[in-house]
């Protein structure tokens, strides 16, 4: 069975039952989140107004695997560049395209433009909301 490294947007779409939720929780059972990724899915919830308890059980619930971002992977994601996306890639973005790099698993995403810098950066991309 494939491994997966989920994107903060693909933990939102399922937390708030967006399109893209079925496929992005079919890919829960071997999935991975970087720390830096469940801070995201946090502050966005947040500021949705959901409770802090609420957030760690939803998260929770999910039994991911997460994974810390450490130095390696630090410098990893600092490594992919910006630049590579027309509109701003987010730090915690960048975290998880290192992470699917470094493990050679597919990346779960809803943001359509990580398309385009796949092969550029050696990560492959799973859309959650495949067009």
């Amino acid at each position: 069975m494939t491994e997966y490294v989920l994107d903060a947007s693909a933990i939102i779409a399922i937390i708030k039952n967006e399109p893209g939720a079925a496929l992005a929780t079919g890919r829960l059972l071997n999935g991975t989140i970087v720390s830096v990724n469940v801070a995201e899915v946090c502050q966005h919830l947040l500021e949705f107004g959901y409770e802090p308890a609420t957030v760690i059980a939803l998260i929770d619930e999910m039994h991911l695997h997460i994974s810390v971002s450490g130095r390696e992977l630090a410098l990893l994601a600092a490594t992919i560049d910006r630049r590579l996306l027309r509109r701003r890639l987010s730090l915690a973005d960048r975290f998880c395209l290192a992470e699917a790099r470094r493990r050679g698993v597919p990346a779960m995403t809803t943001d359509r433009d990580w398309l385009d810098i796949a092969a550029d950066i050696g990560a492959e991309i799973e859309l959650a909301r495949p067009a």
